[in-house]
């Protein structure tokens, strides 16, 4: 059976005074006296009586020998406390663990549980040496568990931890999709700041910017509800144009304005006379 030990090595002490039992035998008191005198023996700091009877009651201090470290701090220990019964060793006796420390509520459980399977095989015999013996490595094994889960459960709570570390840097991923809901809801505000009185001068750097190419500035309209033409932006914001400087990369081509003064005594038609036009504002910003 699960958690009981193999018959146990009893005591010197034990044996004689348990020896000589018979199935006839009656006298269950004088039994349980002789099991009394041995267990004060072999338990002279463990054993505690606590009514002399008969028939008796008593408790056996247990605590584990190999306590894990990270669960040493509980100071586990126990009381295996036994009542006899009128006819014990024929019948099993009331048992108990109080006192417990170190252990969960549900392993005390198991715990109590395999003691008293271990008495069920011992019926018949005197049994408390061999049920503290089983208590006590029972005892240290689910400490044993119980650090193992312990470890288990930090394990993934710190994965856990690291995990939602990755994601908060990741970030949410962009897709096409996303940023289109993303866009008619940033370009809605921004419309709802602008119904607002001078709306405009509330809007931030990237409000505006994002503005004016969405055509909703009516300073940076053609017309009404007409979007502007990159043309148009340029004229009107000749920043936007200087702004792109910053995305030059090596290897692209840039254009001294220089090169193109006097250009105004050429004879234009009118189209070129607008868009040399453009030209002379850079020109004339950048003096």
């Amino acid at each position: 059976m699960a958690g009981l030990p193999p018959r146990v090595e009893v005591p010197p002490a034990y044996q004689i005074s348990t020896q000589g039992r018979s199935s006839a035998m009656t006298d269950h008191a004088e039994e349980q006296a002789n099991e009394l005198e041995a267990l004060r023996s072999i338990f002279p700091d463990e054993f505690e009586e606590l009514d002399v009877g008969p028939p008796a009651a008593f408790r056996i201090h247990i605590k584990p020998e190999d306590t894990p470290e990270d669960v040493a701090h509980l100071d586990p220990s126990l009381y295996l406390t036994i009542t006899y019964t009128e006819t014990y060793p024929d019948t099993l006796p009331e048992l108990s663990l109080t006192d417990v420390t170190g252990l969960t509520e549900e392993d005390t459980h198991t715990l109590l549980e395999t003691i008293n399977e271990c008495a069920t095989e011992y019926v018949g015999m005197a049994m408390v040496f061999t049920l503290a013996t089983s208590a006590k490595e029972t005892f240290e094994r689910l400490l044993q568990e119980r650090s193992e889960r312990m470890a288990t459960e930090e394990a993934a709570r710190i994965a856990a931890e690291e995990e939602a570390e990755r994601q908060r840097h990741a970030g949410t991923r962009v897709t096409p999709a996303t940023f289109d809901i993303w866009k008619a809801k940033f370009l809605e505000e921004i419309a709802g700041i602008l119904k607002q009185p001078k709306g405009e001068e509330l809007l931030t750097p990237a409000q505006r910017a994002a503005a004016a190419v969405g055509g909703l500035l009516e300073s940076l309209k053609g017309g009404k509800g007409t979007k502007l033409t990159g043309r148009q932006l340029f004229e009107k914001d000749q920043s936007l144009a200087k702004s792109d400087m910053a995305f030059i990369e090596e290897g692209d081509v840039t254009v001294d304005v220089e090169l193109f003064e006097g250009m105004e005594d050429l004879d234009l038609d009118d189209e070129d006379e607008e868009e040399n036009s453009v030209l002379a504002n850079f020109r004339d910003a950048d003096d």
